[in-house]
């Protein structure tokens, strides 16, 4: 496990919010707009905080197009430069801690004249870039771990014109993490053609199979072709068939086992994990994070606001073959305050069991 507290400053529309007791897998519910996936992406951004290049793909996960440099105010409380941006994570047995502090800055652009004079692409290029406006992101950030010495690191954002978004990624520092995300819409946020390709590769493409055929018995074999395309292999069926032609349910599942081999000992993010699957799929959906991700070292963190998908949860859990998986996951209702703060309010199994007994609303 990665982090088991949690504190989020001054991003998006979270003000303030500390979240404890985190385990390996983690639910957060919550209302329309309680920020919920700014959680994941918050959590996202501070696993691989040498990489500035994060602050952009979470953006870019809600399909919000960044043209102009004072786009990046969107990461801000309230849209807010004034308002600091800071998040921290820790991991109490080791006194691992990670933490990154967000700072605006002006950054003057450094273009060689004689490359100016040869290029009149760049000349209008730069015509888009607005002097005295805030156009670069810097993350100051520090790793430390008991009997260890702290790694103090600099990553930075900045906007080159147009559309157009650079990064510098922290100087010797080796990313130790390993972190994916599932938005809404869309795959994964790495090359799943790749990660298909090692699975492959080291023959471990039977704990894909083996997931898919809760599906589908009839899938024998799975397999990567021209292009990136991912195929089935269907008893009866003499041809392979395109996954993309199989139902919304084999894809998500076949995305997120990409997802947990991919981040093995580090950390995957799946928002609003139900979109796209037909309920009878959840169960088969469970369990295949459950045990995947304990194999794997995954810590899992997802988001949903559907009462059948904490159902089917909690049925998963209950069945004599997951009954160890119930002190290993938490659920999180996400509440926000009066004084426009948000409040976390933990779910273990047992009180997470009684709730959706009861009908007790948690969402």
């Amino acid at each position: 496990m990665i982090f088991d507290k949690i504190s989020i400053k001054g991003f998006r529309g979270i003000k303030n919010l500390q979240i404890d007791n985190l385990s390996n897998v983690n639910v957060f519910v919550g209302k329309n707009n309680s920020s919920k996936t700014s959680i994941l992406e918050a959590i996202y951004v501070l696993a691989g905080v040498y990489n500035p290049n994060l602050l952009i793909n979470v953006t870019n996960f809600r399909n919000i197009i960044l043209d102009e440099a004072n786009d990046l105010r969107y990461l801000f409380y309230n849209l807010d430069y004034t308002n600091k941006l800071e998040i921290d994570g820790e991991r109490t047995a080791d006194e691992y801690v990670r933490s990154m502090v967000v700072t605006p800055n002006i950054r003057a652009m450094k273009i060689n004249q004689n490359t100016l004079n040869q290029s009149p692409a760049l000349q209008n290029l730069l015509q888009t870039v607005p002097e005295n406006v805030t156009n670069e992101l810097k993350i100051n950030f520090t790793i430390k771990e008991r009997h260890k010495k702290a790694f103090v690191g600099t990553s930075s954002v900045y906007h080159a014109g147009s559309t157009l978004f650079n990064a510098e990624l922290a100087k010797n520092f080796i990313p130790d993490i390993k972190a994916n995300f599932i938005p809404l819409k869309g795959g994964l946020s790495t090359d799943m053609a790749k990660i298909l390709n090692d699975i492959i590769i080291n023959k471990d493409q039977n704990i894909i199979i083996e997931s898919l055929k809760k599906i589908d018995d009839k899938i024998s074999n799975i397999s990567l072709g021209n292009k990136g395309m991912v195929y089935l292999d269907i008893m009866g069926i003499k041809q392979l068939i395109p996954i993309d032609l199989s139902g919304d349910g084999m894809r998500k599942i076949f995305t997120i086992l990409l997802g947990i081999y991919e981040s093995s000992g580090g950390v995957l993010f799946i928002d609003e994990i139900e979109n796209g699957l037909h309920f009878s799929a959840l169960k088969t959906l469970w369990n295949t994070i459950l045990k995947i991700s304990k194999q794997y070292n995954v810590q899992v963190f997802v988001t949903t606001h559907n009462y059948e998908t904490l159902k089917c949860l909690k049925e998963t859990l209950e069945s004599e073959e997951n009954i160890n998986f119930q002190k290993t996951i938490r659920s999180f209702t996400i509440r926000k305050l009066e004084n426009l703060e948000h409040k976390a309010y933990c779910y273990e199994f047992p009180e997470f069991e009684n709730a959706i007994k009861e009908g007790i609303e948690i969402r």
